[in-house]
């Protein structure tokens, strides 16, 4: 084998085992279903019975009392 090639050519893609980029893809497909799963089951539960509606007044109710809390206490060394 004086060109070069590697006598286990069929087992190896781009100097790494075949084996490797079978278990790679399968993880990136695992991955993107169980986030594809996730963010359907949020949107379904977002619609449902108004929970998403819910959810987001509640956090914009948090967000301004927040926003009233640090503003009365925190003070800026240019505010005097």
């Amino acid at each position: 084998m004086s060109n070069g090639a590697d006598p286990r050519g069929s087992a190896l893609r781009d100097g790494v085992p075949k084996t490797y980029w079978v278990f790679r893809n399968l993880v990136s497909l695992t991955q993107l279903l169980t986030v594809g799963t996730l963010f359907a089951l949020a949107a379904v539960w977002a619609v449902t019975d108004q929970n998403g509606l819910r959810a987001w007044n509640e956090y914009f109710l948090f967000s301004q009392q927040f926003s009233q809390w640090a503003v009365q206490n925190t003070s800026f060394p240019w505010g005097g």
